[in-house]
């Protein structure tokens, strides 16, 4: 299997995986899915991730470290008390809409106590 040019292997892997999981839910990619998704090969992926929950859990935090951001600023920006709830969720809106499928995937997942994601869920929600 060839290697993609452009973005380094690890971004190629995260970016693999929430395509991925886009297409075919939390249950059902296995690492042959993120493989052909991210144009590498299974020595690269191992180099980079240890596993399939490695790797979801690489980009779940990723992707809640973006949304804490984008809600702070959108809070930060606002000084009356009431807009700033309002802006709050607003921007929690907005960035699930953005977020499409493989997000919509990985919060299921993470919603799941016995998930690896769970205590990077419970991070997320203590930050916003």
């Amino acid at each position: 299997m060839g290697e993609q040019l452009g973005a380094d292997p690890g971004s190629r892997i995260r970016r693999g995986t929430g395509q991925a999981l886009g297409a075919l839910g939390v249950r059902q990619p296995i690492v042959p899915d993120v493989l052909s998704a991210a144009g590498v090969s299974r020595r690269t992926f191992y180099q980079y991730f240890r596993s399939m929950h490695n790797v979801m859990a690489a980009l779940y935090g990723l992707a809640m470290e973006d949304l804490v951001s984008e809600v702070r600023e959108q809070v930060d920006a606002e000084h009356n008390p009431a807009r700033k709830v309002v802006k709050a969720i607003d921007s929690y809106v907005e960035y699930q809409r953005r977020g499409g499928a493989a997000l919509i995937a990985l919060q299921a997942e993470a919603i799941r106590a016995d998930s690896p994601l769970a205590e990077h869920r419970a991070h997320t929600l203590d930050a916003l």
